[in-house]
């Protein structure tokens, strides 16, 4: 001031320059800063330079399926609000927030997770990634930027810096300052895979992302309902056998499940012991669990004449007497049978309910090889893009079929599939044969099966149809018709077939129910030859058995469940379950291999088994009868108390003890096999809630589950 004064106000030439030239250097020096920062887009938005904005096709390409937060903060990026634009995102269906997650509620995030930086980023100590209800998304995205981050000095992931308000993000020109009071957002996929998080994030119809830490249901007998032998098995009720890949179909003839292994047997089916003994547990527990079988849903036709006016069929053809329908059809081919005319039900077939009634039941006396033809409409889930199509599933009494081993059949078009039902009608016969099927499942099975989709990965056809509907039903061959209906379930005719089979295929050399296929093992392992025996199936038909029993007050079940008590006793390479660990501790394998494995959930299933069949046969049967049982099952227990330590790996359980026989790398359970081993030793909590040790593994294992794990040193 003092030298503008003594100018008279007025400063020299040169002076005057530097004042107008002062703006423009400013802007000038601006630009050039920002220009090392980063880059400037044509409408003025900023963005890093190290990395260009990730969308799905560039920066991001390898983390496609995290389309959440990505997708809204890609199209963003990041220039003004960014939690704006993201929630605007979120209107448009791009973006998804409102996150459930079984482990908790993440506020306001999608598909990342939020690393809290309380240790720093530069070296990663103490820095864990997390799940969390607090803070996943900041409350102020406007400052966040895209950036690659070195993983352990190995390799680089892209992840999105969003600073607090109270401090700037990490300095560029600094290699190892940390991030103070700030969040860095992974994409859940690296989080997943670096951290061995199980479950999966999913976008569902409704706009909301749903995480889940697994497929499995924890079962709580002290809460829900105390386990007891006639009661639903442990929470089998929510379990869906029909759908696995591994079931082919349900046996025309036995009414049982077909097994398959495309990998092992050339495509063969056969009779799986362990799951034909689920599927009848897992329909004992849905029969107990709704009160009985639903009600019948839609009378096509009881014999009466009642319903003759909606049958179509030529002269002569259907008649009405004694309570039965009559028809008789000239010889047909089954190459042409689609053309061939036959008597048609053309009553309306809509249900009187909400839902689609989906179990046939027929009973019919066949008097020639009969064919019951069900054309179906199929509707999909709505996340498949197959439209409904019409297919039609036919049943077959005859014997004449080139290849009358295979139990399912597929039309030259693959709209239509064909059962097998066995050869009774080929000569008649005096007795009426009631027939049931669940034509959801039929129809699911013979999809698969006729469009080369019954095999894993792409080619896997599993929870895919969501309901089929009736609508017609015609008749070929000859037969008397006492009743036709369509019902929504049939749980106790499963239940029974299924305990039905094992009582008609027991193997009295064997001691149970041998398994006819030859198994291939893991590498060391010695393959199971056919015959071989399991102490999880044998455990399971114990359970089943005894709940026929409860259910039909027949003690031949129990009898029987007794029998098989037998292969305990023997070791694995003389035909029995019996293994040895450290040729001490008695253990019951559920694959007898050569060394030992000591599966668990094997293990746990075949004393559930046990138990159930000595509390039981004790006043069936009497103490002394039901003394073998018990003593099997003490001993089994001890073991278990004995060995389960080595099952705990500190962050979940082992599926088995390979890498103790095997000296070879863990082979750690996944998340469905911890919910199984949590569920079984909830039975035994419940069953023994004064045993300290079995409940407090229990307890220790349950925080696993919830992404606990035990502290470090």
């Amino acid at each position: 001031m003092r030298r503008l004064c003594h100018y008279g106000g007025r400063l020299p030439a040169t002076s005057r320059y530097y004042v107008v030239l002062a703006p423009f250097l400013l802007v000038v020096y601006l630009l050039y800063v920002s220009y090392l920062s980063g880059t400037i887009n044509n409408d003025g938005s900023r963005y890093p330079q190290q990395q260009q904005p990730l969308g799905l096709g560039q920066g991001l390409a390898d983390e496609a399926e995290d389309d959440t937060v990505h997708a809204g903060l890609d199209k963003c990026h990041c220039k003004q609000d960014c939690r704006r634009c993201f929630r605007n995102e979120n209107r448009e269906g791009r973006a998804r927030s409102n996150v459930e997650a079984v482990n908790g509620d993440i506020a306001d995030g999608a598909n990342a997770v939020g690393l809290e930086s309380d240790d720093g980023l530069g070296d990663g100590v103490g820095a864990e990634a997390v799940l969390t209800t607090q803070g996943s998304v900041p409350k102020a995205l406007g400052a966040c930027r895209s950036e690659r981050m070195l993983v352990n000095n190995e390799y680089t992931r892209s992840v999105y810096v969003c600073p607090s308000k109270r401090g700037n993000p990490a300095n560029p020109q600094t290699q190892s300052q940390r991030l103070a009071d700030g969040d860095v957002l992974w994409p859940f996929s690296f989080v997943k895979d670096y951290c061995d998080i199980p479950g999966a994030v999913e976008l569902q119809t409704s706009g909301q992302v749903t995480f889940e830490h697994s497929r499995g249901r924890l079962y709580h007998p002290t809460v829900e309902r105390p386990y007891t032998p006639q009661g639903p098995y442990m929470n089998f009720e929510n379990s869906s056998v029909e759908a696995r890949g591994q079931l082919k179909c349900i046996d025309g003839v036995e009414a049982v499940p077909r097994s398959q292994r495309d990998d092992k047997t050339q495509g063969q089916s056969y009779f799986y012991p362990t799951q034909i003994a689920q599927y009848g547990l897992r329909h004992y527990s849905r029969l107990k669990a709704d009160g009985g079988d639903a009600k019948q849903v839609l009378v096509l036709d009881d014999g009466s004449g009642a319903s003759r006016q909606h049958w179509k069929a030529a002269p002569g053809v259907l008649t009405y007497r004694s309570g039965r329908m009559s028809f008789k059809i000239s010889a047909f081919k089954m190459t042409d049978i689609a053309n061939t005319p036959g008597v048609v039900l053309e009553k309306s077939l809509k249900s009187p309910t909400k839902y689609h009634p989906n179990v046939l039941v027929l009973k019919m006396r066949f008097l020639a090889p009969t064919v019951v033809s069900i054309r179906l409409r199929v509707q999909y889930h709505q996340k498949h893009t197959m439209e409904p199509r019409a297919y039609t599933l036919r049943y077959y009494t005859g014997a004449v079929l080139p290849d009358t081993k295979a139990p399912l059949h597929c039309g030259p078009n693959s709209k239509d599939m064909l059962y097998l039902l066995g050869p009774e009608g080929d000569g008649g016969s005096s007795e009426a044969r009631l027939i049931v099927r669940d034509l959801a499942v039929d129809s699911t099975k013979g999809i698969a099966v006729c469009k080369g989709l019954s095999g894993k990965g792409k080619n896997k056809l599993k929870d895919v149809i969501s309901a089929v509907k009736v609508q017609a039903i015609t008749l070929h061959g000859a037969g008397e018709v006492f009743q036709l209906h369509l019902n929504r379930s049939a749980h106790e005719y499963m239940f029974l077939r299924a305990a039905d089979w094992f009582m008609k295929h027991y193997d009295a050399k064997a001691g149970g129910w041998p398994v006819p296929v030859k198994r291939e093992m893991s590498k060391g392992l010695s393959a199971l030859q056919p015959g071989w025996m399991s102490a999880m199936a044998l455990g399971q038909v114990m359970s089943l058995l005894i709940r026929a029993y409860h259910h039909t007050r027949r003690t031949e079940y129990v009898r029987t469940a007794l029998k098989a008590t037998a292969p305990f006793h023997r070791l694995g390479k003389d035909g029995g379950v019996k293994a040895l660990f450290m040729g001490k501790v008695p253990w019951y394998e559920e694959y007898p291999t050569e060394p030992s494995i000591f599966v668990l959930n094997g293990f746990m299933f075949s004393l559930i088994g046990l138990y159930d069949l000595f509390k039981v046969a004790a006043y069936v049967r009497g103490e002394e009868d039901a003394a073998d049982a018990q003593e099997l099952f003490n001993e089994g227990f001890k073991s278990l108390h004995t060995l389960l330590p080595l099952y705990d790996s500190g962050a979940g359980s082992m599926y088995d003890l390979r890498h103790f026989t095997l000296s070879r790398a863990p082979n750690a359970a996944r998340a469905e096999y911890h919910v199984t081993h949590l569920n079984q030793l909830a039975t035994f909590c419940s069953l023994f809630p004064e045993d300290a040790t079995i409940c407090e593994v229990h307890k220790r294992w349950l925080g696993y589950h919830q992404g606990h794990h035990v502290p470090r040193n």
